[in-house]
């Protein structure tokens, strides 16, 4: 028992306590993010621009090619369109020319001139040929031929100029507007007659002998 003495009559209690201390929670400090990871997303972005400067630059590229393509198209096209109007101009006024053959003119320079139609052979072709030429003044020529043997309806179109360094005709041969074959031909001064040769897509060398119609 204590040795405490308490006045008689006085009520007894225990001693007061004192509240134990309350202490705020203590704040982190904010984590820092690392700095290797800043980066490697800075380098996926640099990435990802180059591909889209890439593939936007390519797609304007390939723009840029058609749009070239198409006016080179469109250019052929008129050209060839010009070259085909030429061309019907010319066979028309050789259908309208008159069926007699008129005298033979000359040029000043020596050269056959006006409309003729020949007859002649090709060396290694069975059968007769039949040409219709009309030389211009300018050194121009155009007409066509075709071979007995396959009748007049299958024509082959001839066009082309004369050539003072060669001192011959130059040719096309078409078919169809694609290019057949070459000739070379010499008329005589009145083209009444006509020697040469010709080739073909395979540069086989055929002598042709032509003389013209009665």
């Amino acid at each position: 028992m204590s040795d405490t003495n308490y006045p008689q009559g006085a009520p007894t209690s225990a001693p007061p306590t004192t509240p134990p201390p309350t202490y705020a929670p203590q704040q982190q400090p904010p984590q820092q993010q690392p700095k290797k990871s800043n980066n490697k997303t800075l380098w996926i972005i640099v990435q990802v621009l180059v591909v889209a400067l890439i593939i936007g630059g390519w797609f304007v590229y390939r723009a840029y090619n058609n749009k070239k393509h198409s006016e080179s198209m469109t250019a052929v096209a008129g050209k060839l369109e010009q070259e085909r109007k030429q061309r019907a101009e010319a066979e028309a006024a050789a259908s309208t020319s008159t069926t007699t053959t008129t005298a033979p003119k000359t040029t000043a320079d020596g050269r056959p001139l006006g409309f003729h139609r020949y007859t002649g052979s090709m060396r290694g072709v069975r059968g007769q040929i039949k040409a219709e030429l009309n030389f211009d003044d300018n050194g121009f020529v155009e007409g066509n031929y075709y071979y007995t043997s396959q009748g007049s309806a299958n024509r082959l179109r001839l066009s082309g100029f004369y050539s003072e360094y060669d001192g011959c005709y130059t040719l096309s041969e078409e078919v169809k507007g694609s290019v057949t074959g070459t000739w070379e031909i010499y008329p005589n001064s009145d083209g009444s007659s006509i020697t040469g040769r010709m080739y073909n897509y395979k540069y086989d060398e055929y002598s042709l002998s032509l003389t013209e119609d009665p």
